[in-house]
C-alpha cells in the first residue's frame, strides 16, 4: 500500500501496518504490542490491519481503564457474560469462558485488541498469557508509555510472543503531506511548516489544530492560498480531553510537577525541584512527558509543546493564578531570557506586582524579537523610571509595528525623536524606522523627513550636552549618513557611493548597527551596478555580524536578508538562494507570519531564473497571497509583475492578465529598481498577447543604464531578447561582460551567440544551459536559432531546430514533473498516440512502428514529435523508462 493509497488518518504508518499484519499471521508470533503518545494512531493502524484481514481475521474489543484496573479481570468483562458466579475466582474458568467467547469460523483467527492495555489488571494479563499459549487466539494491545505496561505483557514481548512496535511522531515530509491532504495543494509553505512544527508530529494535535484555526480565523484563505494571520491559541475539545485523560492517569505529584512545566512552557531544572518533588520529575522524564536539555542550561520542557499548551489552558483559573504564584516566587527573573522571560513578566503584570525597570524594559525588546507585540507592550507600559521611558516607547512603537499599526508606530518614533534625551534611544529609533518601518511607496520622502527628525535631535542632544563623548556623537553622525545613503539608493543613485561605504564600515564599531547597515547598503550598491558576487560578501559580513550582536541588532534582520537574496539571484546562484530561504524558514519560523511572503517571492523568482516555470508560478502565486496579508518590504509590486509574467510565459492568458490588473492598482515599489524591474516583467507579460513591448522595454533598459545599475539593465535587456527585439544583443553582451556572476556568464554567451548571427552557437548553448538546469536559457536560444534559420531559408537544420526548440518550451511548461505524472494533465495523447508509445515502450524502432499500422516514415516520426512536444521529453528514453500502464487506453 503506497502513501498516496493511505487514508490521512494513516498516512507515514504503511510500514508499522505490515509489521502488526506479519505478526498475526505467522505461527511464531501471537501479535503486537503497540506503543505510542496519545493521538499517534494507534487505533486507526488496528483498524486498518482488521480491515485489511477481512475473511481471515475476526476482531475482538477489550477496554481496559484506570476505574477497572482494579476488578479482577475488569477489562475481560463484557466476554465473561456466560461464566457462573460461583467460577469467578477459578482461572482456569475464566479461561475457558473467555476462549469460547472468542471462537471463530475455521477459516478465521479471532483476534483481540485491547485498548489502554497498560491498565490491565494483573488477573487479566496473565489470563491473556494462557490464553496466548493455549489457544490460536492473537492479540493486538495498545499501550501508551505511561503508566508502563503490566510486567506479564513485557514477558510476552521477551518471550518472543508479541512483537514490540513502537508508534513514533511523524517525520517532518508526512507531516506536510497531512496538511496538504486536508488544506488542498494550496497552502503557504511557512504556514505548513508553523502548523507542523506546533503538532510536533502528533497528526491527531495537527488535524484538531487545523480545525480549531479555520474556526478562529488564524488560519485564512486569500486568494485561494491558505495562510496563517497569527499563531493559533486554544484547542479544541478533542485535543482536551486527548490530554485531560493524560492528566488523570498521573498520580499527584507527578501531575503538579507537570502542570508547572505546562504553564512556564520552558523552566530551569533547579526552579522546578524547587515547587515539585524530585522523584516526580525523574518519573515524567522516564515516561517521556517532559525533556530536560544539557546545555547551555538544564531547562524542562513538555516533550510535544502543542500537548504543554492544552495543558495549560485546562488549568483552572485559581490553579493557575497558584501555580504562577508559586513559580514567580522562586524565578530570578535577572537570569531568564527570551519567551520564558517574556511569558514570567506578562505572570507578574497580570497579578499585580512589581518588577524592575530593566526587566520590564529587556521583557519588551525579546517579546518583540519574538514577536508576541501584546506581551512586548503591556511591559513596555510597565517602565516608570525616566532614564529607560525613552527605550520603552521605543519598545512601545516597535510593538505597534509588528501588530501592522503603522499610524501610530510613526507618531511614536516623531515623539522620541523630539523629546528623548537619550542618544541610544535616539538612535535606535531612527534606525528602525528608517530601515524597517517606513510607509509603503513613500520611502525616498519618507527618509527625506527622517533624516531632517534625526539631526534636529542630534542638535537638541548636543546643545544639552547629553552625548558621552565625541564616539557617541560620531555614530549618531554616520548613521545620518548611511541613512542619506539608504536615501539614494532608493532613488536609484548608488554611483559613487561605493567608495564612501567602505571607508564607513572599516570606521563603524564592530557589533554596533552602523557596522550592520554600512555592509547591507554597501552589498546594495553592489548588486544594482553588477558586482553581485563582491556583493555576497558584504552581505554575509553583515549576516554575521548581525549574528555576533545583541538584541538591539536583531530589527534589521529583515533589511540585511532582503538584500542578501537580491544578491544571491542576481549572481545566479539559485541553489545557495534556496538552501538560505530553507535555512530562514527553519531558523526563524516565527517571522513568517510577517516576512513569509517576501522569503518565498525569493524562491519563485529563483525557480523563474532556472526555468521551472510551473514550480515558480506556483511559488509566486502562493508569495503574492501572503504578501497580501503583511508586506513590510513593498515587494507586492514585483511579485504581481513577475507573477504575470511567469504565467504569459505559460500560455496562461487569464492568470497573467489577472495579476496584471492586480499590479495596475497596487501602490509602486518603493525603491527605483524595484519599479523598473516591475515595469519590465509586466510588459514583457503584456507584450505576449498583445502589442509589442520592445520599445518600451528600451526605455525601461536606458532609465537602468542612466542610473549605473547595470544588473537591472541585463535583466530588462534579457526580456527584450526574448520579447524578439534580438537587435539587443550586442547591448547586452557588453553589459553582461561587465557584471559578476552565473546569470552575466550566461548572459554574455547567450548574447554573443545572437550578436553573431550563429544558430550553431545558439543550439550548442541550448544544449548546455540544459545540462546546468537553467531552462529559461536553453528554451530562449534554441527558439532564437529557429529564428535565424528561418531567416536564412535553411531548411535542413531549421527542422531539427523547430524540434528542439518546441521540446525546450514544452520542458517550461511542463516543468520539473516526472513522466508518469504528466500523462494525467496538460494535452492528451490521443488513442494513436499511446498505441505508437506503447510500441516504443517495447523497443520497436520506427520502421516497426510503421509496418504494425501501414504508415510511411514519415507519419510515424510525425507521431512521435507531437508526443514529445506534448509531454515535454526529448527522445524515446523517457517512454522506455516509464511503466508500460501509462501507456494503455
Amino acid at each position: 500500500m503506497r502513501n498516496s493509497e493511505l487514508p490521512e488518518a494513516l498516512l507515514g504508518r504503511r510500514d508499522i501496518i505490515d509489521e502488526v499484519m506479519n505478526s498475526l499471521r505467522g505461527p511464531d508470533w501471537h501479535g503486537s504490542l503497540i506503543m505510542a503518545d496519545p493521538g499517534m494512531g494507534k487505533t486507526t493502524v488496528a483498524a486498518a490491519v482488521l480491515e485489511l484481514g477481512q475473511g481471515r481475521l475476526r476482531g475482538f474489543h477489550a477496554f481496559a481503564s484506570p476505574v477497572l484496573s482494579g476488578e479482577p479481570y475488569g477489562a475481560l468483562a463484557p466476554f465473561l457474560a456466560g461464566l457462573p458466579m460461583e467460577h469467578g475466582d477459578s482461572p482456569k474458568a475464566v479461561l475457558k469462558t473467555l476462549a469460547a467467547a472468542l471462537r471463530t469460523e475455521a477459516n478465521e483467527c479471532a483476534v483481540l485488541v485491547i485498548e489502554d492495555a497498560q491498565f490491565l489488571d494483573e488477573h487479566s494479563a496473565a489470563l491473556l498469557a494462557q490464553l496466548a499459549v493455549a489457544s490460536g487466539t492473537k492479540f493486538i494491545f495498545l499501550c501508551s508509555p505511561f503508566p508502563a505496561a503490566p510486567a506479564e505483557l513485557w514477558a510476552m514481548c521477551s518471550d518472543g510472543l508479541l512483537k514490540f512496535l513502537e508508534m513514533t511522531p511523524l517525520s517532518p515530509e508526512t507531516m506536510h503531506e497531512l496538511c496538504l491532504r486536508v488544506l488542498g495543494q494550496q497552502v503557504f509553505p511557512g504556514t505548513n511548516a508553523m502548523l507542523c512544527r506546533l503538532a510536533d508530529g502528533n497528526p491527531l494535535y495537527l488535524l484538531e489544530l487545523i480545525s480549531h484555526a479555520r474556526n478562529s480565523g488564524d488560519l485564512v484563505e486569500v486568494d485561494g492560498v491558505w495562510l496563517l494571520a497569527r499563531i493559533p491559541s486554544g484547542s479544541t475539545s478533542r485535543m482536551r480531553d486527548s490530554v485531560g485523560t493524560q492528566l488523570q492517569q498521573l498520580a499527584g505529584t507527578s501531575r503538579d510537577a507537570l502542570e508547572h512545566v505546562a504553564l512556564a512552557g520552558s523552566l530551569d531544572l533547579e526552579t522546578l525541584y524547587q515547587v515539585a518533588d524530585r522523584a516526580a520529575v525523574d518519573d515524567l522524564e522516564e515516561a517521556r512527558l517532559i525533556v530536560i536539555s544539557k546545555v547551555p542550561s538544564r531547562r524542562v520542557c513538555f516533550s510535544s509543546p502543542r500537548m504543554g499548551a492544552v495543558a495549560a489552558q485546562l488549568l483552572p483559573t485559581a490553579r493557575s493564578l497558584f501555580l504562577r504564584r508559586r513559580l514567580l516566587a522562586k524565578v530570578d527573573l535577572n537570569r531568564e531570557r527570551g519567551e520564558s522571560l517574556v511569558r514570567h513578566v506578562g505572570w507578574a503584570l497580570e497579578a499585580g506586582l512589581q518588577i524592575p525597570d530593566s526587566v520590564a524594559l529587556l521583557a519588551a525588546q525579546q517579546g518583540n524579537e519574538h514577536f508576541l507585540s501584546d506581551v512586548a507592550e503591556r511591559a513596555a507600559a510597565a517602565v516608570t523610571s525616566p532614564g529607560l521611558s525613552g527605550g520603552a516607547r521605543l519598545e512601545t512603537a516597535k510593538a505597534m509595528l509588528w501588530r501592522g499599526d503603522r499610524r501610530r508606530f510613526s507618531l511614536m518614533i516623531t515623539e522620541i525623536l523630539e523629546q528623548s534625551s537619550d542618544p541610544e534611544t535616539v538612535q535606535l529609533a531612527a534606525g528602525v524606522c528608517g530601515h524597517v518601518g517606513l510607509r509603503p511607496g513613500l520611502e525616498t520622502a519618507a527618509i527625506a523627513e527622517l533624516v531632517v527628525s534625526w539631526r534636529e535631535a542630534v542638535h537638541r542632544l548636543e546643545r544639552s550636552g547629553a552625548f558621552h563623548g565625541d564616539s557617541e556623537r560620531a555614530e549618531h553622525h554616520t548613521g545620518l549618513r548611511l541613512l542619506e545613503i539608504q536615501g539614494m539608493h532608493t532613488q536609484g543613485n548608488y554611483q559613487g557611493t561605493e567608495q564612501e561605504l567602505v571607508e564607513l564600515q572599516n570606521s563603524a564599531v564592530a557589533g554596533t548597527v552602523n557596522g550592520v547597515v554600512s555592509a547591507t547598503l554597501l552589498c546594495e550598491a553592489r548588486t544594482a551596478t553588477g558586482r553581485a558576487v563582491e556583493a555576497l560578501k558584504s552581505s554575509a559580513l553583515a549576516t554575521q555580524l548581525l549574528a555576533q550582536g545583541d538584541g538591539r541588532l536583531a530589527q534589521l534582520h529583515e533589511f540585511v536578508t532582503r538584500r542578501h537574496l537580491s544578491a544571491l539571484w542576481h549572481a545566479g546562484q539559485f541553489d545557495e538562494l534556496c538552501r538560505f530561504v530553507n535555512q530562514e524558514a527553519e531558523r526563524h519560523s516565527l517571522s513568517l507570519l510577517v516576512y513569509g511572503g517576501t522569503i518565498h517571492l525569493a524562491k519563485g523568482l529563483g525557480d523563474i531564473g532556472q526555468g521551472a516555470m510551473n514550480d515558480g508560478l506556483h511559488k509566486l502565486m502562493q508569495a503574492v497571497a501572503a504578501l497580501q496579508v503583511s508586506d513590510p518590504g513593498n515587494d507586492l509590486p514585483l511579485g504581481l509583475a513577475a507573477t504575470a509574467y511567469t504565467a504569459s510565459v505559460l500560455g496562461r492568458e487569464s492568470v497573467a492578465e489577472k495579476y496584471a490588473t492586480l499590479y495596475e492598482a497596487a501602490a509602486p515599489g518603493r525603491d527605483v529598481a524595484t519599479r523598473l524591474r516591475s515595469r519590465a516583467y509586466l510588459l514583457a507579460a503584456r507584450g505576449m498577447f498583445e502589442g509589442n513591448p520592445r520599445p518600451s522595454l528600451r526605455r525601461v533598459a536606458d532609465e537602468a543604464a542612466a542610473l549605473g545599475m547595470l544588473h537591472v539593465e541585463m535583466e530588462v535587456l534579457r526580456l527584450g531578447i526574448h520579447a524578439g527585439d534580438l537587435g539587443l544583443a550586442l547591448r547586452l553582451k557588453a553589459v553582461a561582460l561587465r557584471c559578476e556572476g552565473q546569470a552575466a556568464k550566461y548572459a554574455a554567451a547567450y548574447a554573443m551567440a545572437i550578436s553573431d548571427r550563429d544558430a550553431t552557437a545558439l543550439l550548442a548553448f541550448s544544449d548546455e544551459a540544459q545540462g546546468q538546469g537553467r531552462e529559461l536559457e536553453a528554451a530562449w536560444s534554441a527558439a532564437n536559432a529557429v529564428t535565424l534559420l528561418s531567416r536564412r531559408g535553411d531548411r535542413n537544420r531549421l527542422h531539427n531546430a523547430q524540434r528542439l526548440a518546441k521540446r525546450r518550451l514544452a520542458g517550461l511548461v511542463h516543468g520539473h514533473i516526472p513522466l508518469s505524472e504528466r500523462l494525467g494533465s496538460g494535452p492528451q495523447l490521443t488513442r494513436r498516440e499511446r498505441k505508437v508509445a506503447a510500441l516504443v515502450h517495447g523497443g520497436a524502432s520506427n520502421r516497426d512502428i510503421a509496418a504494425a499500422f501501414g504508415l510511411s516514415l514519415r507519419t510515424v516520426e510525425g507521431h512521435l514529435y507531437r508526443i514529445f512536444a506534448k509531454l515535454g521529453i526529448s527522445d524515446r528514453t523517457e517512454i522506455a523508462n516509464t511503466g508500460l500502464d501509462s501507456w494503455q487506453f
